[in-house]
């Protein structure tokens, strides 16, 4: 969200309590979250509901939480909140009603209606839907008939111009959820006047998606490091062999002379490459043509814990390898230990990266965590969250 409006913004809490009693509320939650056969990998967007639910559910309000699970192209059940209403009752510690009904179907109107007072029930994937994506106003109208009030919760969806995130606000008037409310709090107060020195770390598989914000930031950070499989294409443009390693080839021209042209960016200086059946240390430039970069190496860890060392504030966004499988999973754990230690703001955001902080049980010693990754790299660039900038209103008198 724009760093100027902010402050605007209008918020469940502002809502005296009677004011929402026996009111309908649609709830836009984000519960996007990989799905293994032992279930959820990371809950921390589920528990990340909690505090909004808990709200609404107090002061006898009917919640309709309505979310997305992946990117079916539609009604295709692999894709289905079914699968999830366990996973959330558990983290939410109440009981959800599902309602699989097709949001045109007649037969939801009477289900939603029959859901009572201070009960939380569950639409099915809205994404179902082809004119979620679109921002289709037939479809935000239809959703909009379902209830009194939309809250918007799902910070990691804001950044996107959907149905149920922003058209639903033409209809109804939209507030912001006590989750969004947290995210836009902290990333406000930690990142919008950083302390200084401020060193960002920057992983993740495509530079298409993040050199925009490396561009940005440049202006306001004193180090960015650069990791995971977007520093190959950085190295890639620089002329460095990377071997059969993953790559943008479309990216390489506006990748050339990142790194050289500004001293304020540290790339790998070694790596960690699937060679031969076993994980292999190389020297950058060493790479064989057979060989994938998996990893950054010990002495790049070691590089950019250097320049982390003073640092009095770092943002952390996207892997620095396959952290999910091991043995290269080594430069991610140590990134996120080396983070942990000492006295200092420590911002991390994305599902992989939260996902590689929790698994170490280190998320206690990071200042916050944010549940976006796309959206807090937009916040970041300063552009205007459209999600979050439906908030922004006079004050509501339901």
């Amino acid at each position: 969200m724009s760093r100027t409006t902010s402050r605007k913004i209008r918020r469940l809490t502002d809502i005296p309590a009677k004011a929402l009693r026996g009111r309908r509320v649609l709830l836009r939650v984000d519960i996007n979250v990989e799905l293994t056969a032992r279930g959820v990998r990371d809950t921390t967007r589920l528990e990340a509901i909690r505090p909004t639910v808990d709200h609404l559910v107090n002061v006898g309000a009917i919640v309709l939480m309505v979310a997305h699970l992946g990117r079916p192209a539609g009604r295709d059940m692999k894709y289905s909140l079914h699968a999830l209403v366990a996973p959330l009752r558990r983290s939410i510690g109440r009981p959800i009603r599902f309602i699989d009904d097709p949001i045109y179907s007649s037969k939801i109107q009477n289900e939603i209606a029959s859901v009572p007072s201070g009960h939380v029930a569950l639409l099915e994937n809205i994404r179902f839907e082809p004119g979620e994506t679109k921002n289709d106003l037939r479809l935000a109208k239809r959703l909009a008939s379902f209830c009194d009030l939309v809250v918007n919760d799902a910070f990691a969806d804001s950044h996107r111009a959907h149905a149920s995130l922003v058209g639903v606000a033409s209809y109804r008037p939209m507030v912001a959820g006590c989750g969004l409310t947290i995210e836009l709090d902290n990333l406000q107060r930690h990142l919008t006047k950083p302390a200084h020195p401020y060193v960002a770390l920057i992983g993740g598989a495509k530079i298409s998606t993040k050199l925009g914000l490396v561009k940005k930031l440049l202006a306001n950070v004193d180090a960015i490091c650069l990791g995971g499989a977007l520093a190959n294409t950085v190295l890639k443009a620089e002329g460095v062999a990377v071997g059969a390693s993953l790559i943008e080839p479309s990216m390489i021209r506006a990748a050339r002379g990142l790194h050289t042209t500004n001293r304020k960016i540290h790339i790998p200086i070694d790596v960690i490459v699937a060679g031969r059946g076993r994980p292999i240390r190389r020297a950058i430039g060493n790479v064989e043509p057979k060989e994938r970069i998996l990893d950054i190496g010990p002495d790049t860890v070691e590089l950019f814990s250097r320049v982390c060392a003073s640092a009095r504030t770092i943002v952390w966004n996207g892997p620095m390898g396959v952290y999910e499988q091991r043995p290269f999973d080594r430069g991610t754990r140590a990134i996120a230990r080396m983070m942990a230690r000492g006295k200092r703001i420590t911002i991390a955001g994305g599902g992989e990266t939260v996902d590689a902080i929790k698994r170490q049980k280190l998320d206690s010693r990071f200042t916050f965590l944010s549940t976006g990754g796309g959206a807090m790299l937009e916040w970041l660039e300063g552009k205007t969250l459209p999600g979050v900038a439906a908030c922004i209103g006079p004050a509501i008198h339901l």
